[in-house]
């Protein structure tokens, strides 16, 4: 074949299951200035009989199976086998958008070198439905520091494109770094490359069991994981760039976390004053002796989310605000170890959770659950609201809209603006379908909307809510 433009290296262990789809999707993309490195790692399964069937009838195909050192070992192979000016990672349970490759191409045609292209991904299930779309819309070193839940990182290389010749100032894929090395060359490649961001879906990412991404999520160990390579970036940082960054933190961790607004716990820079900070350590080691105390106890845990107030006998009150039998911020891991939690109920708690924390939490709450262990879960029922702008009559405003500062009415988009932001509070709109959906893709079983439950619902909210169980 003819001198390729672009690269696209798939390394490969064991793929049996992924690895034709794969080749096909490269295939498919009918893009004639390609070559497809395919690196196997020694595979015991069919994966090289696969790989040589395709290779014998397509030149653009060239492969190598040989053991290696891991995925970035193979990754480092195929740069070194690539002949193209332009490069990809194509995992092998991944798959590219129809036509990416062209257009990849063509966007490269006005960039300078080294530059780096970034465009969206869908995050799929394991029965291939899109979960959520990472969208990494801030690219600069700083941001990226900042967090992926601030800042989110691109979550796959399946939606980002790079000249080869970046390597040449950064260096290899880490071969030390066994789950986070993209994280660790996404956060050296914007130090030299030119970023670009396109918002098109270019790439599909699966999740689903047995993958190192779903075993850290499920484990609880992404956010260690990731944070361990922020934290040695920021090292590097000079002064003026680490408060402004760890001041950003901050500004988010307390934003989340306290729900009274009038309060400002906030200084220049960020730097949470030390009364405050004191208290947060005093809580959070509590929290963790209250935890070690009740699986040590062996009795049944069932936790109620997102709640202050003891309402149930026998259910634990899990929130940061004080008064809470267990203090936690919930937009991170929950600290309890796998297949621990017999049930867990949230009302009205989910829609104050923008989507990546909301389906975080979900999958935390899934991760905890025992074999069996129930999930309940009370929404507001936002479909109420908009049927409410389109045939306002009969909507009953004193009912519906009954907190004052949030509310303010010049039109009927107003009872949407009402449900949908609730004076800065939420962040997420349900109706059954939707509320359903997620639980779905999430992994909870038998999910199915429930009736109104008076030894666990409010009865206050009964005439606006969307009930749904689902077990693990």
């Amino acid at each position: 074949m003819d001198h390729p433009k672009i690269s696209i290296i798939t390394p490969v262990y064991n793929g049996e299951r992924f690895i034709e789809g794969c080749i096909k999707n490269v295939i498919e993309q009918n893009c004639p200035d390609i070559e497809h490195i395919i690196v196997d790692g020694g595979s015991t399964d069919k994966t090289v009989e696969i790989i040589k069937v395709y290779a014998a009838e397509y030149n653009h195909i060239v492969w190598i199976s040989e053991k290696d050192r891991g995925q970035s070992d193979a990754m480092n192979k195929g740069i070194g086998l690539a002949r193209g000016s332009i490069m990809g990672i194509l995992n092998v349970d991944d798959f590219y958008e129809p036509n990416v490759l062209t257009r990849v191409l063509g966007i490269f045609k006005t960039l300078d070198e080294p530059s780096l292209v970034v465009g969206n991904c869908n995050i799929l299930d394991d029965n291939d439905k899109i979960v959520f779309v990472n969208k990494p819309v801030k690219l600069a070193f700083t941001d990226l520091l900042e967090g992926p839940y601030i800042n989110p990182f691109p979550a796959n290389s399946s939606s980002y494109f790079y000249h080869i010749s970046l390597h040449q100032k950064i260096g290899p894929y880490k071969i030390d770094e066994c789950y986070m090395m993209d994280v660790d060359f996404l956060l050296r490649a914007v130090q030299s490359a030119t970023t670009h961001y396109f918002d098109e879906v270019w790439g599909n990412m699966r999740w689903y069991e047995g993958t190192k991404t779903h075993y850290l999520l499920v484990s609880g160990k992404l956010d260690e994981h990731v944070e361990s390579v922020l934290v040695r970036y920021r090292k590097g940082l000079s002064l003026i760039k680490k408060l402004k960054v760890y001041s950003v933190i901050k500004y988010h961790k307390v934003k989340n976390s306290l729900r009274i607004k009038n309060i400002k716990y906030i200084l220049p820079f960020g730097i949470i004053i030390a009364k405050r900070k004191i208290m947060d350590i005093i809580a959070e080691n509590k929290t963790k002796k209250k935890i070690e105390f009740l699986l040590k106890n062996k009795k049944p845990i069932n936790l109620e989310l997102g709640a202050i107030e003891k309402r149930m006998e026998g259910w634990l009150t899990v929130d940061r605000a004080e008064g809470a039998d267990i203090r936690l911020d919930l937009r991170f891991p929950l600290p309890f170890p796998l297949n621990c939690i017999d049930q867990i109920y949230s009302s009205h708690l989910l829609e104050h959770f923008p989507h990546a924390y909301l389906i975080k939490l979900l999958f935390e709450c899934k991760r905890i659950l025992k074999p069996g262990g129930l999930f309940k879960v009370s929404v507001p029922n936002a479909r109420i609201y908009l049927e409410a702008y389109f045939h306002p009559e009969g909507f009953d405003v004193k009912r519906h809209c009954v907190s004052k500062v949030a509310f303010n009415y010049y039109s009927e988009i107003d009872f949407v603006n009402y449900i949908a932001y609730m004076y800065e509070q939420h962040c997420h709109m349900f109706d059954e379908k939707s509320l359903l959906i997620i639980l779905n893709r999430v992994g909870f079983k038998n999910v199915k909307l429930r009736e109104f439950d008076p030894k666990l619902d409010l009865e206050v909210r009964k005439h606006e809510s969307i009930y749904a169980v689902g077990e693990k």
